[in-house]
């Protein structure tokens, strides 16, 4: 019989972590990045903002895309608990990085402003809040409130059979109430899809990921949107305004009826070719204005 070591104290710093990042072999950045340029992170490792000496602990990936990571993460010495979008490390992604802070600072605002006019109960914000921000080696990290699912997850759990009229209008509602805070700014969002839509629990819907967002007067890039919720001026290659954003929304609103995307493309000529099929042939005059 071997006795025990009375003087054992546990430490979960000796416990080997469980790597969250892939590949997760260092390759750049002081061996800090792997080669697609992420930061290779680990359970229990730590995000700081040296500015405000605020660390946060990270726990879990929440997702991934080429952007970057998301991570669930708890703020030392604090109950609460944060999503972390800690962006590559490139140039591109870098400056689109600071773009999204800045129209999101933009709209938080805007919507703070109209809430504290209108000062019914029973409104709630519709953009996601940006809570924190700042640099570590060489990242940026963007400091979101937690939320739960998505309106993609939703659909999914629901065996892709679609909703109720009175469920779609309660969250279709809730988007254009979002909508209206982007428009107010003329800020476009372009890449609005049932992914980018959470569902908190009380069932309030916040619209998240401006990442590809930019202001109506500074249009930045031409290949916008995903496929299924592209507008026909992306896939027509023409001027574009913020009503690209209306027709994303009407495509989610579809697909919340039927379960499935309305336009399901394989490729942009099929994309075409389905809006076609539904809805006729492009006018070759005025064609920007004939969906919106």
């Amino acid at each position: 019989m071997q006795n025990c070591n009375n003087q054992f104290q546990y430490d979960k710093k000796l416990i080997p972590r469980r790597y969250l990042t892939f590949p997760n072999e260092g390759l750049q950045n002081d061996f800090n990045d792997n080669i697609e340029s992420d930061l290779i992170m680990k359970v229990n490792d730590t995000l700081i903002n040296s500015q405000k000496q605020t660390e946060y602990v990270i726990h879990d990936l929440l997702g991934k895309g080429t952007f970057g990571q998301v991570v669930r993460c708890s703020i030392l010495g604090q109950n609460d608990v944060v999503a972390i979008k800690v962006i590559k490390n490139k140039p591109a992604y870098f400056q689109q990085a600071k773009s999204e802070i800045l129209l999101l600072r933009l709209l938080n605002k805007q919507e703070n402003e109209i809430l504290k006019q209108i000062q019914n109960v029973n409104e709630s914000y519709k953009i996601v809040k940006l809570i924190d921000f700042f640099i570590f080696k060489y990242h940026f990290c963007l400091v979101f409130e937690i939320l739960d699912l998505s309106l993609y997850d939703n659909i999914k759990n629901n065996k892709f059979q679609g909703f109720s009229f009175e469920q779609i209008s309660q969250w279709g509602r809730q988007i254009l109430q979002g909508m209206i805070i982007t428009e107010s700014k003329q800020i476009i969002h372009c890449d609005l899809k049932p992914e980018n839509i959470m569902i908190k629990k009380n069932n309030e819907l916040k619209i998240i990921d401006f990442g590809s967002a930019c202001q109506e007067e500074n249009r930045i890039y031409t290949y916008i949107q995903s496929r299924f919720y592209r507008a026909p001026e992306i896939l027509l290659g023409i001027k574009y305004t913020i009503s690209i954003d209306m027709w994303s929304l009407g495509c989610i609103l579809a697909e919340l009826f039927l379960g499935l995307p309305i336009f399901p493309g394989n490729c942009e000529y099929d994309q075409i070719k389905r809006i076609v099929d539904v809805l006729g042939y492009f006018k070759k005059k005025n064609s920007s204005q004939q969906y919106n």
